[in-house]
């Protein structure tokens, strides 16, 4: 199914929150990042059908999946191995985000100009060498 045919929870599930429905996720994505898209974009539904354009034109999830870089609560890998692997697939540098002391990948950022092409991204934050890509949250997984 493709990216736009599904609810933005079930592309990017919030990781970082206890909000049972992930309406804090998108209520900061909006106010953080998408309230600054307004002279391109015009208003919520705008933003978030973009981002699920992006997402499903760039899914780095897949790229991940492709070069067996899968999901799991013990398998850890190399760091710099998922940053050259993102950067020789879109030919730009990403921003990855860890959490739990830095071991857990909760978020690569694309970075991106007014016109939506892909430019580099500032440095990695939060992340050990060797870090986890762990499973989707349950509900994501319920719903997919």
């Amino acid at each position: 199914m493709p990216a736009r045919a599904r609810a933005p929870h079930q592309i990017w599930p919030d990781v970082k929150s206890s909000s049972p429905d992930g309406t804090w996720l998108w209520s900061h994505e909006w106010s953080k990042h998408g309230t600054c898209s307004k002279p391109v974009l015009n208003g919520e539904h705008a933003y978030f059908s973009k981002a699920l354009e992006l997402y499903s034109d760039l899914n780095p999830t897949d790229v991940l999946e492709e070069h067996n870089f899968v999901p799991s609560a013990s398998a850890y890998y190399a760091l710099d191995d998922i940053n050259d692997l993102m950067a020789k697939t879109f030919g730009k540098s990403v921003s990855i985000g860890c959490q739990n002391g830095g071991k857990d990948l909760y978020q690569i950022e694309f970075c991106l100009q007014k016109d939506f092409q892909l430019r580099d991204c500032a440095e990695t934050r939060d992340c050990k060498d060797q870090i986890r890509i762990p499973p989707a949250p349950r509900t994501a997984q319920r719903e997919g």
